[in-house]
């Protein structure tokens, strides 16, 4: 359940899609990682199970006007901390994460869509394990002169990454679906 959890962040990771200038051209954005996050949730033998990533970064340049620009953004996956420190080391290991052998998840997009005032989706591929899956993250997003806050959820399907498959009774413990939020604020460069 912390993988599955550890996924939706992952995902959750990725929306860090902030905008740019109202002049139609994509600005550069930096994370500001100290005031973001990336948390997960999953339920896991009946209780939801809940934590979050400590170390994130990307590249983003986005504007919000035109919605066009690209965004990568790499979790580690060892510093997914969950609430039981038992779930943490069990989560880093092989079947969940294996974050020996597969360091950080990747999420890059570069197809976003205007929903309405301060809505967005961004169309991209998050990578994790190895596993590449499009992933569609909406994401809500309000710039503030050089400050840029987004926020954004989605849910993942742990499964497609492969998390859990390989032991039938933790993959059975661990419910198919996790959530990863996202809280971003970041600085125009």
């Amino acid at each position: 359940m912390s993988l599955g959890r550890c996924l939706q962040r992952l995902g959750a990771g990725i929306v860090l899609l902030f905008t740019a200038t109202q002049t139609g051209l994509a600005a550069d954005w930096k994370i500001r990682s100290g005031e973001s996050a990336i948390r997960v949730s999953a339920v896991s033998s009946d209780v939801t199970v809940r934590g979050g990533f400590e170390e994130f970064d990307g590249s983003i340049a986005f504007d919000p006007g035109s919605a066009t620009g690209q965004v990568r953004i790499q979790v580690k996956i060892a510093s997914l901390v969950l609430v039981n420190p038992g779930n943490t080391k069990r989560a880093q290991q092989a079947p969940w994460f294996d974050s020996a052998t597969f360091p950080a998840a990747v999420f890059k997009a570069d197809a976003f869509k205007k929903q309405s005032t301060g809505n967005y989706t961004a169309d991209g591929e998050l990578t994790i394990r190895d596993v590449s899956v499009p992933l569609t993250l909406p994401f809500q997003l309000s710039v503030n002169g050089g400050e840029a806050r987004m926020t954004g959820a989605v849910e993942l399907a742990r499964r497609d990454f492969g998390l859990g498959l390989a032991s039938p009774m933790e993959d059975s413990a661990v419910a198919p679906l996790v959530r990863v939020e996202i809280e971003l604020v970041a600085d125009r460069l």
